[in-house]
């Protein structure tokens, strides 16, 4: 993206964040990149304007690069190929050589997804926010644990509808932990303008500034769930629609942890 950006002119800004995890807990490394629509002009250091990225050529550009680091991490003795990747080879590409594997990437198809134009600055920033830095699973999909079997859901991607697996506990405890980077392990990177070694972020300020103007990003407030259904309805939730006087909170039940049935609090 960055050499793309650079023949074309400009400098685009780039935050990556690395996942390792898909929705059973399986190890399914990705990563998920926000880039600026434009970027700073190398040469007259004003902010470009750019709406439309080629398709096949980062589709072929990706290919490329990574074929070419794979090639030299087996060269340098860098890179560990188990007998279950060759095993995979065997399978998908009926080759078991390293070459042939590479050659057998070749014809595939490769896809590059690249996603909407984001214009809500202030939504951006918190969904990319809580996105980035969320865990590999999180409570709420935790259905039941008996002592010895854990069952959450998860959204199966080819059939779009949510699904429930169960694993021992032993088992789910080691798809956890495996997610969990080494310490000190970057797991959100910068570049192009974003970068920590840029020395142009005055530039880029007046540039960006000059091109859209001025935008003030408000600090996001807490809201109870009262006051958000208020605002998003019309009507009070813990008012009678039908004496119209304000509700008191008597007990409340919820799914108990350590097994079936439900808890339920008095107050």
């Amino acid at each position: 993206m960055l050499t793309w950006a650079k023949e074309e002119g400009f400098t685009p800004g780039l935050v990556c964040a690395l996942h390792t995890f898909g929705g059973v807990l399986n190890f399914h490394p990705h990563i998920h990149m926000l880039l600026t629509a434009g970027g700073l002009d190398t040469e007259a250091e004003t902010w470009h304007r750019c709406t439309y990225f080629p398709h096949d050529v980062l589709k072929s550009r990706f290919r490329a690069i990574l074929v070419r680091m794979l090639r030299a991490w087996v060269k340098e003795q860098t890179l560990s190929i188990p007998k279950s990747v060759v095993a995979l080879w065997k399978k998908k590409l009926s080759v078991s050589t390293f070459a042939g594997m590479l050659c057998g990437l070749f014809s595939y198809t490769w896809y590059v997804h690249i996603g909407e134009r984001l214009k809500n600055a202030s939504y951006t920033v918190r969904y990319i926010g809580r996105y980035v830095k969320r865990p590999c699973i999180s409570e709420a999909k935790i259905v039941s644990y008996d002592g010895e079997t854990v069952v959450f859901e998860y959204k199966d991607k080819l059939t779009k509808e949510h699904t429930r697996t169960a694993l021992s506990a032993h088992e789910f405890i080691g798809r956890l932990v495996r997610h969990i980077p080494e310490k000190g392990f970057r797991m959100v990177r910068h570049y192009g303008v974003y970068a920590n070694r840029t020395t142009k972020r005055d530039v880029l300020a007046h540039a960006v500034t000059a091109c859209y103007g001025t935008y003030t990003l408000h600090a996001y407030t807490l809201t109870s769930w009262r006051e958000r259904v208020k605002k998003a309805t019309g009507e009070d939730p813990l008012v009678c629609p039908w004496c119209e006087k304000e509700m008191t909170l008597v007990e409340r039940a919820y799914r108990a942890r350590d097994g079936p049935g439900l808890i339920v609090k008095t107050y």
